[in-house]
């Protein structure tokens, strides 16, 4: 089943471009747009890329996995039994 744009609930946003073309008012970095999701919640959730290179960042910003990892988790779980 391919999604028409009025079906799309969540945009997941994933790395420094598609924060950079989906957030153009954003430009203080991945970081900041990842630390203000709120903003865009719940339509709209900027990640950082999931990638090894990554685990830094993960330590330094261990709010993400407490605070936001859950959140996405659970918005995603209430669309697929929508």
């Amino acid at each position: 089943m391919a999604l028409r744009s009025q079906d799309t609930r969540l945009t997941l946003v994933i790395g420094q471009h598609a924060a950079r073309y989906h957030l153009p008012q954003e430009r203080s970095g991945l970081t900041a747009s990842v630390q203000n999701w709120r903003r865009h919640w719940p339509a709209l959730m900027p990640l950082p890329h999931p990638s090894p290179i990554n685990n830094r960042w993960l330590a330094r910003n261990k709010w993400f996995e407490a605070e936001l990892v859950p959140r996405l988790q659970a918005r995603v779980a209430e669309i697929l039994h929508e």
